[in-house]
C-alpha cells in the first residue's frame, strides 16, 4: 500500500531523450487505460515524496524540472542532477517504466536494506536497474560525480547495491519500442512536436 508522502524523499522521473526507436519522447505513450505513462508515474510517485522531472522533457506538467548535469553524458547526467537533492534519499524512475504499479514502487520505498543503493532487478542474476532504484544521497553522490563517463552498472556494484526483485518482475520492463507498448495493451499516439516540453527548471 502507498505510504504517506515524505519530505525526506525526492523521486526523480528521468525523462530521457527523443527516442528514435519509439519515434517520440517515451513518456507520451499511453497505457492500456489511455493515460500517458508519465502521468501515471507522477501519480504513483506523488504518494511517497517530492516529485521532480529530470532531463529536457517537461511534458507540459507543472512540476520542477532538473537539467542533466553539464559534462556528464547520457543517463549518468540525470542521476548526478538527482543526487544533488537536499533530501537524504532519492528514487530514480525511468519514464519508460510503463508497467510499473503502486505495490512495486511502495516496496522499493519501504525496502528494509540500509545499503547505499537498493536497485530493482528482474531476476536473481543479471543487470540491476539504475533507473528503478533508491539511493542514499550522502553515500552515492561522490561516486557518480567521480565517474561521470562510467557505467551505471559498475558504479552500483562498487557501492554494494542491494538487489530487489519484485514479486511481479514484469513491472520493470522498459517500453522502448512501439512493439513493447502494444504487448502491454498500450498505444503510441501521433506525435505532436513540442509535446515533450513545458516545465520549469528548479532545484
Amino acid at each position: 500500500m502507498p505510504t504517506e508522502p515524505s519530505i525526506a524523499l525526492r523521486i526523480g522521473i528521468l525523462t530521457g531523450g527523443g527516442s528514435t526507436r519509439m519515434g517520440q519522447p517515451k513518456g507520451g505513450v499511453q497505457d492500456a487505460q489511455g493515460r500517458r505513462v508519465v502521468d501515471r508515474l507522477v501519480e504513483l510517485a506523488a504518494a511517497h515524496g517530492e516529485v521532480v522531472l529530470v532531463g529536457r522533457h517537461g511534458y507540459g506538467l507543472s512540476l520542477p524540472r532538473l537539467d542533466d548535469r553539464p559534462g556528464a553524458p547520457g543517463p549518468i547526467g540525470g542521476l548526478c542532477a538527482l543526487l544533488a537533492a537536499p533530501q537524504p534519499r532519492v528514487i530514480a524512475l525511468s519514464v519508460d517504466l510503463g508497467a510499473l504499479d503502486a505495490d512495486t514502487l511502495a516496496a522499493l520505498v519501504a525496502h528494509p536494506s540500509d545499503a547505499a543503493v537498493v536497485a530493482g532487478a528482474r531476476a536473481a542474476t543479471g543487470p540491476l536497474e539504475p533507473f528503478f532504484a533508491r539511493y542514499d544521497v550522502a553515500r552515492c553522490r561522490a561516486a557518480f560525480e567521480a565517474d561521470t563517463h562510467g557505467s551505471p552498472q559498475r558504479i552500483l556494484h562498487a557501492l554494494g547495491a542491494t538487489r530487489f526483485v519484485p514479486p511481479r518482475p514484469s513491472a520493470l520492463e522498459d517500453w522502448d519500442t512501439p512493439e513493447d507498448v502494444a504487448r502491454h495493451g498500450g498505444r503510441v499516439p501521433p506525435h505532436r512536436p513540442g509535446a515533450g516540453g513545458g516545465a520549469t527548471s528548479g532545484g
